[in-house]
């Protein structure tokens, strides 16, 4: 049964262009706000702390980026990052813009699925309108605000990548399903093969691709026909055991461990985890029928199931998939269109089902699995109503609903406090949110806030506490609590000797006590526990330049900029490490580098225009302070130099005491105001001569 679907009219290849700009609009409006949505969680570790940063798009260097960083086994994914900071370096633009043109062409790809799906023999005379059943079910599906956390939580473009290339290989395979061509045929099962590796590249939830081409080549290629079936039951148990094998020798995880296997952070079992699952299953369902903002969350506070009686609903909602998968079963002769929906469900919720390890519920796992959600809700309000337009005036409604909640929803994203404090509202008795709440009343300098946060966290017993005394410390030494500071940062790494950042920190409170053995000891300790940690390496170099070390403070200077060449932090120090080395050729070209980075560096540019008036470029020196006056009209000390050099060096007294005078009405009592009122005193002598 390989009869190929009628060639498209021109009428109908406008609709299909109509559809894709429909879905790339809506796209544009409801999550065009998001670009500046900073990172969040597992961004950090994923993207801003661990990323290996190319200096070239070589074969090598590619290679070396896919394969590093934290998730070493999601290789596609690390490199779509890797290649976002080799453009514009932690610019956040970049990659939402990434990530919302991943959804927009997942949204395409499946309507062109659906489309393909509907126009199949089996159920092509069943249906009049391919398209409009197509477009609204992968309309409904793409403005759902479920998927935001697959969106606009950066780091889950693991899951949004992971979904195109599963979407590829499956139309792939659809389109070499129907070729009649053999070589066109057999390259085209090549490129599905391809993709259904990309994607198990990008995230492991493409496992389950063999399943779901098997299941729709029995639903809709054989016809369901039970000799095929059994005739294939061979390659199906050959095929699953090779599968298996993969996994096992990969990710060393086999079907044993979800008897077996303990999850000491969490106090779980894998199978009380698994039990779980039934639960959380159905709150996906329910959360994608009615997917208000008030009902999201980042992180859902979810109890553990202990038995499959405790609690009761556990057994009601294994009771109910239960039903859900034979009612699958007994209506593949008729309704094989909605069997494959449930299929697909359940088949792409097994992986992060089945994970032993992992937390019991995320939204974003519900991405990939939710795509035919709506397709039967669709097909059977088109093939009920003999007229459409009231089906697609229902159907355009529940679009705009979901698009309002899916704008509403990513601007609370664009604000962490706002966010954090709704998740904590929403999941009082989980450690996350208030840990996460903590960490953005420090980022807003609210640090009362931040520590009371931070206790709250550590009282909800948290699988990672050495994260919270890391942070607890960051504000304790942001106040000038050293004592306490130290307190909370060994607390840290005794709980885990290999928490880097808080070996940085303790590094970073050493040397503000000047006690730099200590500090150059914690510095090389985070740097050999994550060597991709250009941050340690930075400050590496400036301990090196406070100690006199500057070749050493070059050396590690430049190894931060290597990880990080974007930092325009880094080069700024290496400007100054070079400076005081008066190697003024090499410290120019560095600090140009860093106002290239971000041209509001002012630090950068202070250090710019004192090596250019060191070699006597006083032109270069004074543009520069002009520009870096014009970003901070308070810059006492630029106002200062910049008076000497128009008194020095350039001889224009009018000048000078303009900025002397600028200087004085900013801070009348500045280190060198007596000094500067003597030399205006002397200049207002001369004029009057």
């Amino acid at each position: 049964m390989s009869e190929e679907s009628p060639p498209l009219s021109s009428p109908a290849l406008s609709a299909h262009i109509l559809v894709f700009l429909i879905i790339t609009l809506f796209g544009v409006l409801i999550y065009g706000h998001t670009l500046k949505v900073p990172f969040y969680m597992d961004d950090f570790i994923n993207v801003k702390d661990s990323l290996y940063a190319i200096k070239s798009l070589s074969l090598t260097e590619l290679v070396s980026a896919s394969f590093s960083g934290f998730a070493r086994y999601r290789p596609l994914a690390n490199l779509s990052f890797t290649l976002n900071y080799y453009l514009h370096g932690l610019g956040l633009p970049g990659y939402h813009l990434v990530n919302i043109a991943i959804h927009v062409i997942n949204g395409i790809l499946l309507y062109l699925f659906l489309f393909k799906t509907i126009t199949l023999a089996p159920l092509r005379h069943r249906c009049q309108r391919p398209m409009h059943i197509a477009a609204v079910a992968s309309l409904l599906w793409f403005v759902n605000p479920v998927q935001i956390q697959s969106v606009t939580y950066i780091v889950q473009r693991m899951t949004s990548m992971a979904t195109l290339f599963f979407l590829c290989s499956f139309l792939f395979y659809v389109y070499g399903r129907q070729s009649t061509k053999g070589f066109a045929r057999v390259s085209l099962f090549a490129f599905a093969a391809l993709f259904w590796l990309f994607s198990i590249a990008s995230k492991e939830i493409g496992f389950t691709m063999p399943v779901l081409i098997f299941a729709y080549e029995w639903l809709f290629f054989q016809d369901l026909d039970l000799a095929w079936l059994k005739r294939s039951s061979l390659y199906v148990v050959t095929g699953l055991t090779g599968l298996l094998t993969t996994v096992y020798l990969v990710y060393h995880y086999s079907p044993i461990n979800l008897l077996t296997a303990i999850s000491p952070v969490r106090g779980y079992t894998a199978f009380e985890r698994l039990l779980t699952q039934g639960r959380v299953i159905f709150a996906y369902i329910n959360l994608l029928l009615f997917p208000c903002p008030a009902r999201l969350n980042l992180n859902h506070d979810v109890s553990v199931s202990h038995s499959l009686f405790s609690p009761f609903t556990t057994f009601v909602s294994f009771a109910g998939l239960l039903a859900l998968l034979v009612g699958a079963i007994v209506m593949a002769k008729r309704h094989r269109l909605v069997a494959f929906c449930v299929i697909w469900f359940f088949a792409n919720m097994a992986i992060e089902s089945l994970a032993a390890s992992i937390e019991p519920m995320f939204e974003h796992r519900v991405y990939l699995p939710s795509m035919l959600f709506f397709l039967p809700l669709a097909w059977v309000g088109f093939m009920s109503f003999s007229k459409p337009k009231i089906v697609v005036a229902a159907m355009t409604v529940l679009m705009v609903v979901f698009s309002f909640w899916t704008y509403e929803r990513n601007m609370l994203w664009n604000d962490p406090v706002a966010f954090w404090e709704d998740a904590a509202r929403k999941s009082p008795n989980h450690y996350r949110p208030h840990f996460n709440l903590g960490n953005s009343y420090l980022h807003g300098k609210s640090y009362d806030r931040a520590i009371f946060a931070f206790q709250k966290a550590l009282t909800l017993t948290p699988p990672y506490p050495t994260e919270i005394y890391t942070n607890m410390g960051m504000v304790y030494l942001e106040t000038g609590q050293h004592d306490l500071a130290l307190q909370s940062l060994n607390r840290a790494v005794t709980l885990n000797p290999n928490n880097y950042i808080a070996h940085d920190l303790l590094a970073t409170l050493s040397k503000k006590d000047e006690n730099h053995a200590a500090a150059l000891k914690h510095y090389q300790a985070a740097i050999r526990i994550n060597p991709n940690f250009a941050a340690s390496y930075h400050n590496l170099g400036l301990l090196y330049m406070d100690m006199g070390k500057s070749e050493s403070a070059v050396s590690a200077l430049q190894q931060a900029i290597i990880l990080r060449p974007k930092s325009t932090g880094a080069y700024s120090s290496l400007g100054l490490a070079w400076a005081r080395q008066k190697r003024y050729d090499l410290a120019i070209p560095a600090l140009q580098k860093a106002i290239g980075i971000d041209g509001e560096n002012q630090e950068a540019m202070f250090n710019l225009a004192t090596a250019y008036s060191m070699i006597g470029q006083f032109e270069m020196a004074v543009q520069t302070y002009k520009s870096l006056l014009e970003i901070d009209q308070k810059d006492v000390e630029a106002m200062h130099n910049l008076g000497m050099i128009y008194l020095k060096h350039l001889k224009n007294m009018q000048q000078a005491g303009f900025y002397f005078k600028k200087a004085l009405a900013a801070d009348p009592d500045y280190d060198q105001a007596a000094t500067v009122r003597d030399i205006l005193s002397k200049i207002q002598v001369s004029n009057s001569q």
